[in-house]
């Protein structure tokens, strides 16, 4: 009889334990039951106006990266005068960011509130910077030093002010001295950007503590002289050595007293580059340098026109270039420099 009564007992026990996990708790059935309420009340509301009042903390992207909406605070005034504050807005870019397609577009209420976040290349990643670049040891390089003269590719304009300077400079252990400032001409024209390569160079020779000594000079050929056509001029003959005697009013003829100039102080090796490959207007002017360099007897780094070096797959492209004139750091680093060191290397 006790045991019969033990056995009950047991069954009984073992039911409503079982009773007890066969659905949801109480307390989840209210949770689900408010947030699906909330979520109605939400999509119910029509609103007159949203306003941004705090952009997202993050606005800056990588091409390839994902809108990411923390810290951004958005309000809004409903159709019947309400005013809510810190609404729950909806994202509805869902794609990743790109240099071309950078708009983001948040909604509430029946509205659509866009705008722009800032995209750079994947190139100008942390990995590719200066000091992610490593040190080659016992470089021939090591210790020299050079003068670059130029303007925004010369300065690294999309690519956080590192350019080939920068990038020798640190992977070499060499003085790489920076002369350059964006959107300014080779011919010695002064614009609302600055002084021409040639003012900034008479700048730079007129102070005290100037380079005493060079082991090479490099000037960049600036794309910003393209709109200038009718100024470009053109190489003199062999026998005018005279820095005095060059139209520093064309392209060519500023090139011709740039090398001049840095001949009569330095007498070091002379060399210019160009862009990677660009529009025909500045093949047009890579065409005229390329008889001044060759009676100055400068290396001319051209890019412009090496149909190998510019061979390259869109992929690349997009990784190297931040635009069509300015590389990413990337782009000088992994594309651009080893023909530089190519070059500097050989004299």
């Amino acid at each position: 009889m006790r045991r019969h009564y033990l056995l009950t007992f047991l069954c009984i026990t073992l039911l409503a334990s079982c009773g007890s996990t066969a659905g949801p708790a109480p307390s989840d059935v209210q949770s689900s039951e408010n947030a699906s309420s909330s979520q109605s009340a939400s999509s119910a509301i029509k609103a007159k106006e949203i306003t941004i009042r705090r952009m997202p903390d993050k606005m800056d992207y990588y091409s390839g990266d994902f809108f990411d909406s923390t810290g951004m605070i958005v309000d809004a005034v409903t159709i019947d005068g309400h005013i809510l504050n810190n609404v729950a807005f909806r994202v509805l870019t869902k794609e990743a960011v790109t240099k071309e397609n950078k708009s983001i577009a948040i909604t509430f209420g029946g509205l659509v509130e866009q705008f722009d976040v800032n995209v750079t290349s994947s190139g100008n990643k942390e990995e590719y910077s200066v000091a992610s670049t490593p040190v080659i040891e016992n470089s021939p390089l090591q210790g020299k030093s050079f003068l670059f003269l130029g303007s925004s590719v010369t300065y690294g304009e999309k690519s956080f002010g590192e350019s080939i300077p920068d990038f020798l400079a640190k992977r070499h252990q060499c003085v790489c001295v920076k002369e350059a400032v964006s959107g300014t001409t080779l011919m010695d024209k002064t614009t609302s950007a600055g002084k021409s390569y040639v003012a900034r160079l008479e700048d730079y020779l007129g102070k005290a503590d100037r380079a005493s000594f060079l082991d090479g000079f490099v000037l960049q050929l600036s794309t910003n002289d393209i709109s200038y056509r009718d100024q470009w001029g053109s190489v003199t003959s062999d026998e005018e050595k005279d820095a005095s005697k060059f139209n520093k009013q064309t392209t060519i003829g500023a090139m011709e007293y740039i090398f001049a100039t840095i001949t009569e102080t330095y007498h070091c090796p002379l060399y210019l580059f160009s862009n990677s490959r660009y529009n025909d207007y500045y093949g047009e002017l890579v065409a005229l340098a390329i008889p001044a360099t060759a009676k100055w007897n400068a290396t001319f780094i051209n890019l412009h026109d090496d149909a190998v070096f510019n061979n390259i797959t869109q992929e690349q492209h997009e990784r190297y270039m931040d635009d069509i004139v300015h590389p990413s750091r990337c782009g000088y680093r992994d594309w651009w420099l080893p023909k530089f060191e190519e070059a500097l290397t050989a004299k």
